[in-house]
């Protein structure tokens, strides 16, 4: 990947870890995410029309495989944003159905595009000269984001398709995700489950994640037999939260640069300054 393309999707992949790291809402956090997303999008489409290629193998490895990768966080994030904007207020029941029709919807796209789909998943080469050279972009294949047919400098026949194949299945991802949570929600024992409670998690959610993931560590539920699912969901239910992928979110707590402990480490500080006022 030429450097200067790599080094935007670096700073595009930081960037998103920084606003979801950073934010509890998922509804902010993913129009922000949307908005930061298109902005690097623009960024790549200003190196492609003022830069050459040096060669065609160049521009389809740009088209096949870097501007899908940064149009599919587009792609993911948009939809997620116009999920949870939709999402009801109902029941489980209610809840689980309207995920399902997510996941029904986004699979009817892969079936459309089955074809497509097969060469996406099989890494195939043998049309991506049809496929990925803006001098070969053909409305007979490219049918799917057909506004993007109206940018010849920054479009192919299927680098959109493409984009979408990567963020639909993240999309998918999320959604089975919340139906696990939700069924975990429903299947919690009666004394567990705390309708009424009126506490809410107003720290971030990171933060909770990331004590969530000690206390699982330190086996203290159930004599370590809890799962993390059902730990997650049973504080989701007693803080009134929605924590999205944790698992996800775990791993960017994993791969933090200067402290993977930040929340804990907080929370130490704060008991010590505590203790020590008691006994001063």
């Amino acid at each position: 990947m030429k450097k200067g393309y790599a080094k935007i999707i670096n700073h595009l992949e930081n960037d998103l870890e920084k606003i979801e790291l950073e934010n509890s809402n998922n509804i902010d956090t993913f129009e922000s995410c949307t908005k930061l997303t298109q902005s690097y999008l623009n960024q790549l489409r200003n190196i492609v029309i003022s830069e050459e290629f040096a060669c065609s193998q160049d521009e389809i490895t740009f088209f096949k495989k870097v501007k899908p990768y940064a149009l599919s966080k587009f792609i993911y994030y948009a939809k997620l944003f116009q999920i949870e904007s939709k999402r009801p207020k109902g029941g489980i029941d209610i809840q689980r159905k309207y995920f399902d029709e997510e996941i029904q919807e986004i699979q009817e796209f892969f079936n459309k595009n089955h074809n497509f789909y097969q060469y996406f998943r099989g890494e195939e080469s043998y049309f991506d000269a049809q496929y990925f050279l803006r001098e070969n972009k053909s409305i007979r294949i490219q049918f799917d984001w057909s506004g993007s047919f109206i940018d010849d400098e920054f479009s192919t026949s299927l680098d959109s398709t493409f984009a979408k194949f990567i963020g639909y299945e993240s999309v998918i991802n999320y959604c089975q995700n919340e139906i696990e949570v939700l069924l975990l929600k429903n299947n919690l024992e009666p004394g567990l489950t705390i309708v009424n409670s009126k506490l809410k998690w107003t720290a971030t959610k990171i933060a909770l994640i990331e004590l969530i993931y000690a206390l699982d560590s330190l086996k203290v539920f159930n004599n370590g037999d809890a799962d993390i699912k059902q730990i997650a969901a049973t504080f989701e239910t007693v803080f009134n939260i929605d924590l999205g992928d944790f698992y996800r979110a775990f791993l960017e707590i994993k791969e933090r640069r200067k402290n993977n402990t930040k929340f804990l480490d907080s929370l130490k500080s704060a008991l010590l300054k505590r203790i020590l006022k008691f006994n001063q």
